[in-house]
């Protein structure tokens, strides 16, 4: 009958790769944690790696000697921290559509220093790549260098883990 051909055509369909744009769903999975921890203390042996936008700020007033800047948060699933983008790359936060740099979308960050400004280090994004839109963050990621109201976890306390107990049945 059609019935066999029918389900043979769908999965041909859904087996083949057409989709133009990466789902987040693979994007997250090039995402590799400690990776935001290793750029920010300068120890990532190549200059290019992948993280989350979480937040996009601008930073300040556009002013005629002053170009606008824009702050962002970005996060590797595990870790988070502050980012400023060149000014030659604004304009992918005004893209519409695909290509936005916008909260949640995976980056590629091609080109990256890091410098230290007002005694915090801040990651200077020269060159980036949109590679994905997404709707979540993803993972719990901490912050890499405390906010300086929060007092710092002693030890590793912000990694334990409830283990289950072994006295209770």
């Amino acid at each position: 009958g059609d019935a066999p051909r029918e389900e043979g055509r769908a999965f041909l369909c859904w087996s083949f790769p057409l989709f133009r744009h990466r789902t987040a769903a693979t994007m997250a999975n090039f995402l590799i944690p400690g990776t935001i921890m290793k750029a920010y203390n300068q120890e990532s042996t190549g200059n290019s790696f992948y993280a989350q936008v979480l937040e996009v700020k601008r930073m300040g007033v556009q002013s005629q000697n002053q170009p606008l800047r824009y702050r962002l948060s970005i996060s590797d699933g595990q870790h988070s921290c502050q980012a400023v983008i060149a000014t030659q790359i604004n304009y992918l936060v005004s893209i519409e559509g695909p290509g936005q740099l916008a909260k949640n979308c995976i980056i590629h960050i091609k080109e990256h220093i890091v410098n230290l400004m007002q005694g915090k280090k801040l990651v200077i994004v020269l060159n980036l790549d949109v590679t994905a839109e997404h709707h979540e963050t993803i993972g719990q990621p901490q912050p890499v260098e405390p906010s300086s109201g929060a007092p710092k976890p002693a030890g590793n306390a912000s990694y334990n883990v409830a283990q289950p107990q072994n006295g209770g049945g």
